[in-house]
């Protein structure tokens, strides 16, 4: 086990075995709504030990927030999804995710031809003394 897979170091002309698939998926997706119900069902239960009037107040709350809850999720059902922008030809270099509206650069200034600078000639090299070797 683990989440690394062992490598296979079969030969190619071996018989291929098909991976199981998963079928812990569907259990996984059941299990949260019984784990969800059951803080809903111990809620009461610290409620009814305590005093007559600490108990309306969890009763009247749950309630209150179970309500929005399938209002906010009826039109994200029904109402279709955004249509997705156009991608950009090339990404900008600005290291962000692109999500973000680039503000417009300005203009580059044109370029303009190097300025002639005065330079005094160079000096006679000195005379250059042979190192003996034959070339």
């Amino acid at each position: 086990s683990g989440y690394r897979v062992k490598r296979n170091n079969q030969y190619g002309d071996e018989p291929v075995v098909p991976a199981a698939a998963p079928a812990a998926a569907a259990p996984a997706e059941a299990a949260p709504a019984p784990a969800a119900a059951a803080p809903a069902e111990s809620a009461p239960a610290p409620a009814a030990a305590a005093p007559a009037e600490a108990a309306p107040a969890p009763a009247a709350a749950a309630p209150a927030e179970a309500a929005p809850a399938p209002a906010a999720a009826a039109p994200a059902e029904s109402a279709p999804a955004p249509a997705a922008a156009a991608p950009a030809e090339a990404a900008p270099a600005s290291g962000g995710y692109g999500g973000a509206a680039a503000a417009p650069s300005e203009a580059a200034p044109a370029e303009e031809a190097p300025a002639p600078v005065a330079q005094a000639a160079p000096a006679a090299a000195p005379a250059v003394q042979a190192s003996g070797y034959r070339v």
